[in-house]
């Protein structure tokens, strides 16, 4: 499949720390855009292009919740952790339209191969192919963004404005998981967002060393 990231050079733009980046430079607060994309950075970092795999795409889900912090004035994580979860889904849907899409695109791989066969204008069928593919992949994920934004923006809505369920500022419960009562904080949630991470490690030193860490901080909670 001709991918538009690909096509294009711009590899690294599918990065959730390049859009808070960019959020960052152009006038946003870094203040949830940075700790949300290392967060999103994270709770995927085991998962990456291989072959034909698509992983979840961590950037749907981060451009959909950066712009609802700012409508909702959420600024802290303990406000925003709901609506973090809440767009969570969305890269796993994005991974899904993307199969999608590679599956439709690969008649243009066909016709391509078609042409070296016969000897036809390989240029031409190729340049018409990528600028199909730009074309189709700019409008689904467009549209997919689109309706994503509207459908969570709506929850968000009818739960924190409209019926006030909204609990942005409640503290953990009491032994929650063995934790202290207290605020959520962004280190609490890249901790939480690392363990996949830490998990596909396939080095014993590794696993070793993340094993006595829960064992220590466990010990310490307990004390």
């Amino acid at each position: 499949m001709l991918d538009i990231r690909v096509c294009t050079s711009l590899v690294f733009c599918r990065h959730p720390i390049f859009a808070g980046l960019l959020w960052w430079l152009f006038g946003g607060s870094p203040e949830i855009a940075i700790p949300a994309a290392i967060f999103f950075e994270l709770i995927w970092l085991d998962s990456f292009y291989v072959g034909t795999y698509v992983p979840p795409l961590a950037l749907l889900p981060y451009l959909v919740f950066l712009p609802l912090t700012a409508i909702f004035n959420l600024t802290t994580p303990q406000q925003s952790v709901l609506l973090l979860v809440l767009c969570l889904p969305l890269a796993s849907l994005g991974a899904r339209v993307e199969n999608r899409l590679r599956k439709y695109q690969g008649g243009d791989y066909h016709k391509l191969q078609e042409a070296v066969a016969g000897s036809g204008d390989i240029a031409a069928v190729l340049g018409r192919s990528v600028r199909n593919a730009l074309l189709r992949q700019s409008l689904v994920f467009g549209c997919l963004y689109l309706v994503s934004a509207m459908v969570i923006f709506g929850i968000v809505w009818l739960f924190g404005v409209r019926l006030q369920l909204w609990p942005t500022g409640a503290p953990l419960p009491e032994g929650l998981w063995g934790m202290p009562a207290g605020p959520v904080q962004w280190g609490m949630l890249w901790t939480v967002a690392a363990v996949g991470g830490l998990l596909a490690l396939r080095i014993r030193w590794a696993q070793g060393t993340f094993v006595a860490g829960v064992v220590a901080l466990a010990a310490l909670w307990m004390l």
